[in-house]
């Protein structure tokens, strides 16, 4: 299984299992609140998501489900929020990929057996590519 996990908040971190190759980054494609318009960034995220699923071919994609959102959110993060949340559900729908939704309280304890992950410094690769 060529497993997909999101983080689809503010940083967009991702973490790939993908023949016997493990990889994790936070992909910089601009702040939620101040770089290119909301469309924009959503054409950017779902290129980037086209091209990891084909190049490592992924059969599973997981994402954090209900991420909770308060009145103090802004607008531009909830429609981030949610429309790459959409972009996720629609990709996996069309190419016939599983989909897992995993509960808030326990993403990080699902996927790495603890509350937190080990400290490391991002590499800073871009999402164009």
């Amino acid at each position: 299984m060529n497993l997909l996990a999101l983080d689809l908040a503010s940083t967009c971190g991702f973490a790939l299992d993908a023949d016997d190759v493990d990889v994790s980054d936070n992909p910089e494609y601009g702040s939620v609140k101040f770089d290119g318009a909301i469309g924009m960034r959503a054409f950017v995220f779902e290129n980037w998501l086209e091209r990891i699923i084909k190049d490592r071919r992924v059969t599973t994609i997981a994402i954090e489900g209900a991420v909770p959102v308060t009145r103090t959110t802004s607008l531009d993060a909830i429609l981030w929020l949610r429309g790459t949340e959409l972009i996720v559900r629609k990709t996996c729908a069309e190419r016939k990929i599983n989909l897992m939704v995993v509960g808030v309280g326990t993403w990080r304890s699902f996927f790495i057996g603890r509350a937190h992950a080990p400290k490391a410094r991002p590499t800073g690769s871009s999402i164009d590519g």
